[in-house]
């Protein structure tokens, strides 16, 4: 038969255990989702530097008003901050994770 303490121990270790299981899920839906995002994105920039303008002539917005070749720059741009916070978010799980 187990002690109290035994049971408190072990109900703190299930908690831990749902909490991580929890965050590594948001965690790989919130990296799919930037995966899609940068896929629509340059599929976007793609699509509009060939055709020089946007989709439908009154549909004008960020990247369909640049120069020439300035998509890739907004391109790099975007995916420099994606980058930026992935590894923000990841040295504040570190961080909190050394506690």
């Amino acid at each position: 038969m187990r002690t109290s303490e035994e049971r408190i121990r072990e109900m703190h270790a299930r908690a831990s255990q749902m909490s991580q299981r929890k965050d590594k899920i948001i965690l790989l839906r919130t990296a799919v989702s930037c995966i899609a995002l940068a896929l629509l994105l340059t599929a976007s920039i793609a699509g509009s530097s060939r055709t020089g303008g946007g989709f439908l002539p009154l549909e004008y917005a960020g990247s369909t008003l640049t120069y020439g070749n300035a998509g890739g720059y907004i391109l790099a741009a975007v995916l420099a901050f994606m980058a930026g916070a992935i590894i923000t978010v990841l040295c504040i799980r570190w961080k909190n994770g050394k506690k």
